[in-house]
């Protein structure tokens, strides 16, 4: 899809949509509260017999939020915003449902979900694009839908399935949303660390820097991102199984170093393989005024690549319920990241990377110092 939506966008237009991604990423933290990895982790913690009041409870804690923000923007006068917060709604709604067929180990429905979603967006970009108007506006729109009609379809069967037996308790609801509140707001500081070292860059660029030059960056970091999402997307659905191992011990502190060092071998292998991809090909791909695109995303990817052990073993901190630890190392590693902006912001867009790649090689040294001194108390206990 980039491919198209580049030469549709250009440069510039496509550094708009990437501005409001930006966006849509803070709005949906501030409306899902990292629900998913909280329900996730409730279900394998403290057992699937009340998980569904939690899942309850999350779709009324987001729409309570959604509709707090848009009171909160048409305030502010910034009712053009409306669109980026049904996205994140919609999203928020969406990958709770996803998350829930992951910890009920369905892979062919929340594969299924995941794969129509892309699809049906897909489809409502080109027919938007070609039939109404080629914007930024309208490739969010297209998502948005997608998200709406996914989620309205699973939701009516997940509902006649999971439901009927429910009986509302308002004891229950409000244990619920204190554990949402307790844990995803912790998992959100968390998140907001993360989303502040992967987005926050561009806001800084778009007033420092041309429109061309921020799409130029966007695209970059587009392509590379890739990566991140598998990563994401292969914690997210390995999670269920990672907690389940835990919590019937078959998940050692020996086994778990050994998938770390796994982790770092294999960080580096995208970057390495970019190097070598010829730049007339990125040309093709996007079009001929993307000029630099393929320095800048090799750089991401290095950056990227060291998610990879961060993610290997924070699930082990998320499980045992030490959210604190991972907020306060990824708040400091987001200090660094700003730290490293600050002084390579002036000296070129194409050094902007190293903020990332730093902070991420900083946050992997920190999580593992942690866990080499927590995994010891907790292995004694048990």
């Amino acid at each position: 899809m980039l491919p198209y939506l580049t030469r549709a966008l250009g440069v510039e237009g496509y550094a708009t949509l990437a501005y409001y991604q930006t966006i849509i990423v803070f709005i949906t933290l501030f409306i899902g509260l990292s629900q998913d990895a909280a329900f996730s982790r409730y279900y394998f913690f403290y057992g699937k017999r009340s998980s569904n009041i939690v899942f309850n409870v999350g779709l009324l804690f987001a729409l309570s939020t959604s509709l707090l923000s848009l009171i909160i923007l048409k305030i502010l006068n910034l009712t053009n915003l409306y669109l980026l917060v049904f996205y994140a709604f919609f999203q928020v709604v969406f990958m709770l449902q996803v998350k829930f067929w992951q910890v009920k180990k369905s892979p062919f429905k929340y594969m299924l979900m995941q794969i129509g979603s892309s699809l049906l967006a897909v489809f409502l970009t080109i027919f938007l694009f070609e039939l109404v108007l080629e914007s930024p506006e309208n490739r969010i729109l297209s998502i948005l839908i997608s998200f709406l009609i996914v989620s309205l379809i699973s939701f009516l069967f997940f509902y006649r399935k999971n439901f009927k037996k429910l009986h509302f308790s308002m004891r229950n609801y409000r244990y619920a949303l204190l554990y949402i509140l307790s844990f995803g707001g912790g998992l959100t500081i968390h998140a907001f660390s993360l989303a502040l070292r992967g987005q926050i860059d561009r806001l800084f660029i778009n007033s420092f820097y041309t429109d061309y030059e921020l799409g130029i960056y966007s695209v970059s970091f587009q392509i590379a991102s890739i990566l991140s999402l598998i990563i994401i997307s292969i914690n997210k659905a390995i999670s269920p199984y990672f907690y389940e191992a835990l919590k019937e011990n078959k998940l050692t502190r020996e086994k778990l170093l050994s998938f770390l060092k796994i982790g770092i071998l294999v960080s580096p292998t995208p970057f390495l393989i970019n190097l070598v991809i010829p730049e007339d090909l990125y040309f093709l791909l996007l079009g001929n005024e993307f000029i630099g695109v393929k320095d800048i995303t090799s750089f991401f990817l290095l950056g990227i690549g060291f998610q990879l052990p961060y993610f290997i073993l924070g699930n082990y901190f998320h499980y045992h319920g030490l959210t604190n630890e991972i907020v306060k190392m990824t708040i400091f590693s987001s200090i660094c990241y700003l730290g490293v902006m600050y002084f390579v912001l002036p000296i070129g867009i194409n050094w902007m990377p190293l903020s990332l790649l730093i902070s991420n090689i900083i946050l992997t040294l920190l999580i593992f110092m942690r866990f080499m001194s927590i995994s010891k108390g907790l292995s004694a206990k048990k």
